[in-house]
């Protein structure tokens, strides 16, 4: 075991800059590992945002689109409203609230 401790001052040198070296590379791989990850999530969590703006705005236009379509169709149907007297005594679509 005291055999491989006997090694000349140039190998010991080499093995020392080759180790130093081998620290470095293992920390800065490390390091722009984690920060690479960081990016990546954050960069995600932007494209998600964006994502679902963009979701959120055409869910916003099919409904205005249907509201429209909606009042055109109460426009052309013309039903009075149960709520109110109107109508009521000419049409005979009108709902009751006494029938029933």
């Amino acid at each position: 075991m005291a055999g491989w401790l006997n090694l000349s001052l140039r190998l010991r040198l080499l093995l020392g800059i080759g180790l130093g070296w081998l620290v470095l590379v293992v920390a800065l791989l490390g390091y722009s590992r984690l920060s690479g990850e960081n990016l990546t999530r954050h960069e995600n969590l932007v494209h998600l945002e964006y994502e679902a703006q963009l979701v959120a705005d055409q869910l916003t236009r099919e409904l205005a689109e249907r509201k429209r379509m909606l009042a055109r169709l109460a426009d052309a149907i013309d039903i009075a409203d149960p709520g109110s007297s109107r109508g009521c005594a000419t049409s005979s679509r009108c709902w009751r609230s006494s029938t029933g």
